[in-house]
């Protein structure tokens, strides 16, 4: 008997959440080999992130600039005996929580250069003297009713907005790794945002 999709996204966030705590748990035993594999693995996804944010506070896509971000986003994560990565307790996917400290890392850098321009393009006002990791931990768990909303969500709808909002992906990427035609991802994505607004409102 063929499992049903649900139940397949079910059994595949919990698989993946699994391994995320795996991977936190070994790089916060100093493993070079856990870090390789978390550099790999996110690297790209935090570059993404905050190249996205400064060029919607007009910073442009200077090279040096994101390199400058993304290094920034890995030094907070490893700050205070690694507070940040202390602080991930697999209430969203580390992809989600990770992107959350990029942008705010990225927010806050932009908002030093132009804060008018940055407040408008994203929406947050952030405190530029937030420096530290706890502080950046706080922000992201700001974001916890949030992820409850996406948590009450269909699990079709859940891994889409997760996948399109918070980790970046394309209707293209989002078809291949859902395994679903591509056609379908905009009109779910359309019903799972009148879900949440009516959630959080």
């Amino acid at each position: 008997m063929q499992e049903p999709s649900g139940g397949k996204a079910v059994a595949r966030k919990n698989s993946q959440l699994v391994d995320d705590l795996r991977l936190v748990g070994e790089l916060l035993t100093g493993s070079d080999r856990a870090w390789r594999e978390f550099v790999t693995r996110y690297a790209g996804l935090v570059r993404s992130r905050v190249a996205r944010v400064a060029a919607a506070c007009g910073l442009g896509m200077d090279g040096g600039l994101i390199d400058d971000l993304v290094a920034e986003v890995f030094s907070a994560l490893l700050n205070n005996d690694s507070a940040a990565l202390r602080a991930f307790a697999g209430r969203s996917s580390l992809a989600t929580y990770l992107c959350v400290i990029a942008t705010r890392i990225a927010i806050r850098k932009s908002v030093r250069n132009v804060p008018s321009a940055c407040e408008a393009a994203t929406g947050e006002v952030v405190d530029v003297r937030t420096e530290t990791p706890a502080q950046l931990v706080i922000s992201a768990e700001q974001h916890a009713g949030l992820h409850r909303a996406i948590d009450a969500l269909p699990d079709k709808q859940q891994a889409m907005v997760r996948l399109f909002y918070l980790e970046g992906l394309t209707y293209e990427q989002i078809s291949r790794q859902l395994d679903i035609p591509v056609g379908s991802v905009g009109p779910t994505l359309k019903r799972a945002e009148a879900k949440l607004r009516s959630q959080i409102k």
